[in-house]
């Protein structure tokens, strides 16, 4: 019987020891999973991830830039608002050039020049006029009534008109016959530092208008 304890108890002994070994790998295990680096696959498939959030925030900040590049390179394309326009003489007519009307009026403006006026006439800069002459090139009569407008130099200031039967040969006016043509000329107070004037002649009920360009 004391022999039967005895290997009973070394049963229990040995039982025991290899319970508490397995607890104790199971708890080596779960350290060791919880601190081992990830495996070579592991790593570079969320390296690969990273990369490609890095790659897409990269791209959007580059669209970005183009986006803002392209829309500054369309402003400095674009002019800017409010500049003046130059003197650009293809767009007028010089001293002695003839504009045609629609309805074949022939409407030609001479150099100007100064002239005194009579002594009743009022006037603050430099009384200045210049020769017009219509001719009617079409085949019937025509109504001749025209509109004058000066700018005078860079500021484009408007020079008043200078009325004075003494001094002046009458614009033209009334009624032309065909292949006649009629002359007259136009005062205007120009500034006298002017240096040249910018003259608008149109024909009253008309759209047609010209523009002459003429040095003072």
């Amino acid at each position: 019987m004391a022999q039967l304890r005895t290997l009973r108890g070394r049963r229990m002994r040995m039982v025991a020891g290899v319970a508490v070994a397995a607890l104790a790998v199971g708890g080596l295990t779960a350290c060791d999973e919880s601190e081992m680096p990830l495996d070579r696959g592991q790593e570079s498939r969320e390296t690969d991830g990273a990369d490609a959030e890095d790659d897409g925030a990269g791209d959007a900040d580059t669209g970005d830039g183009d986006a803002t590049d392209d829309a500054d390179a369309d402003q400095a394309d674009t002019p800017a608002e409010g500049d003046a326009a130059d003197r650009d003489q293809g767009d007028f007519l010089e001293a002695g050039q003839t504009f045609v009307t629609a309805e074949g009026l022939e409407i030609t403006v001479e150099a100007p020049e100064p002239f005194t006026p009579a002594d009743y006439v009022d006037h603050e800069e430099i009384p200045t006029k210049f020769g017009v002459s219509v001719t009617n090139g079409a085949d019937e009569d025509q109504e001749v009534a025209l509109l004058y407008t000066v700018r005078a130099g860079d500021r484009g200031v408007e020079a008043d008109r200078i009325f004075d039967s003494a001094s002046l040969t009458s614009d033209p006016r009334g009624t032309l016959k065909p292949g006649r043509t009629a002359g007259g000329e136009v005062g205007f107070d120009v500034p006298e530092d002017a240096g040249f004037v910018d003259v608008t002649v149109q024909v009253v009920g008309s759209q047609d208008k010209a523009h002459w360009s003429l040095d003072v």
